[in-house]
Formats: C-alpha cells, structure tokens, sequence
C-alpha cells in the first residue's frame, strides 16, 4: 500500500485525504472498551477509510434501522456481527485505518431517503475509499475471510452478485481475498499475486476505459449476468457505473441506456432474462 501511495503516478498519493461519507464504522484502538461503533462525521470531516466487499448470502445479518442507529453509534455489537464484518474490522485495525464503510452499518436500511442519497454517492464512496476489502470467495456474510483454509478455484461467490461489479470497477485498489491467497490490484499494478499463475475471474475487470459503446455494452453484458436479490435494485446497482460514464463522457444516462448512440439499442439475450423493474421503460435492459 505504501508503495502504491509513493510510487505510482496513476493512484491516489499518501496525503489524498478525502471527506467521509456520512456514517463509517468507527474502529480507533482508542475507544475505551468499544470494539467499534458507528461515527456519524462532522460537515467536511476528511480522513482515509477503507470499504468492505462481500456478499450478503441469504439469511438475516445485523443491519443498522431508524429503531437502532442511535444504539450503534454507541457501540456495536461486535459479537453480534457476521464474520465477513468481524474480520474486517480486524484488517481495518491491523492495517492501521480508524474508519470503514460497511453498507449494512453505514446506511439505515429502512429510511429510503438516506439509502437513495447513498445510491447517488456509491462511486465517490468507493472511489474516495483508500482501499477496498474484498471478501470475494465467502457467499455469506456469515462466513470469515481471514482464517479459513485456501483452496484454488476459478470462481468466487462475488463473481456472481451484481452490487460487487461497480464496487471493484469503482476501487483505486482491492485486497482481493480470494479462495487461494491475497491478492492485491490497484490502477497501476492489477492483478498483482505472489503466485504468478493464479488469476481468479474476479479480477479481469482492470480496464479503466469507460467511454465508447462497445466498453458500455461490455459492461452492461457483464452486470446483467449476475444475479440481484432484489429485481427493484437493478438500476441502483448500476447507478455508480452509470454516473461514471456521465462524467467521462460529458452525456447523461437514461434508465440505464447513455444517450451516445444508438448502437446500445441493440439488445439481445444471451443469458436467462431476469424480472424486469416495474420503474424502468420498455426500451432499457
């Protein structure tokens, strides 16, 4: 990381310290008998923050509401939280960060106008991010990352969830904890791995050209083949990529389809189509 920071022109430097979004999971040594609590910053409150990747898995996990938001700001009940979140509140503390951003935690799950606000600010959340922990071979939250037993496998459970697909695009860089080793990627030094020979799927996304229809249909194709628990989070899933390329390309995104020719029109299906969301127009995916 340190290396990342001094030496690679294409990543953010050592001293990028930008505001945090607006709830982190507080990890600092130096809360006195408190593992972690939720910290709600200051207007323009800026220090470095890593983001948490995983998958949810389909059983309930502690999630921060309205009724306990107040409760987690004073602790959270670590003990309490699945091993996916455990273990990196660990690697946050290890590593030597006081802030992570854990989307169960950091947004109240039922208040839909601060969930919407997060939506619109995903790509500055994981873009602003230090770094990103990806938990990419557990398909639970449940599940640890940190002291389970490695075995190669050329498919991870993250490869297959459609949230996970803008957050690695998004990243400056990931700690990629796949089924066989740590692996490390960053804007200059992708798919870095101390065994040269392994290269799980999930990091064939290193490609930061986002302009173009054919890099737009790429990426469309690769999101509509992974699955969402909620057919209704189609285009929120999509929302950080999609305002990404607003911003590299100078043209707005509508209902998932850019307004930069109509190339994209063409679709197909080459998989199994998924429910369609009741808010989006006939002519998006």
């Amino acid at each position: 990381l340190r290396t990342c920071e001094e030496t690679h022109p294409e990543c953010p430097k050592n001293n990028f310290t930008p505001e945090l979004p607006s709830y982190v999971v507080g990890v600092s040594p130096d809360l006195p008998g408190i593992t972690a609590r939720l910290h709600k910053p200051a207007a323009g409150e800026k220090a470095k923050c890593l983001c948490l990747i995983y998958c949810w898995g389909t059983k309930g996990q502690l999630t921060t509401t309205k009724s306990t938001l107040g409760v987690h700001m004073e602790a959270l009940p670590v003990h309490q939280l699945g091993l996916i979140i455990q273990d990196a509140i660990t690697t946050t503390r290890r590593l030597g960060f006081r802030y992570l951003w854990v989307d169960a935690l950091c947004i109240t799950q039922n208040n839909e106008v601060h969930k919407a606000s997060e939506i619109k600010s995903m790509a500055s959340i994981y873009q602003n991010a230090t770094a990103v922990i990806s938990a990419a071979a557990a398909s639970a939250s449940s599940e640890g990352f940190l002291a389970v037993e490695r075995h190669f496998s050329a498919n991870h459970p993250l490869d297959s969830r459609a949230w996970a697909l803008q957050e690695h695009k998004l990243a400056n860089r990931k700690f990629v904890f796949s089924s066989a080793e740590l692996l490390v990627e960053c804007r200059a030094a992708p798919r870095y791995s101390s065994r040269r020979s392994l290269r799980p799927s999930l990091l064939s996304y290193s490609s930061y050209n986002w302009s173009g229809n054919r890099r737009w249909m790429d990426l469309v194709q690769m999101y509509s083949s992974r699955a969402l628990t909620d057919p209704e989070d189609r285009l929120n899933a999509f929302e950080g990529i999609a305002g990404e390329i607003e911003i590299r390309s100078g043209k707005k995104v509508r209902y998932g389809v850019p307004q930069f020719g109509c190339e994209v029109f063409s679709w197909f299906t080459a998989v199994p189509a998924q429910a369609r969301s009741a808010r989006a127009p006939s002519w998006s995916w």
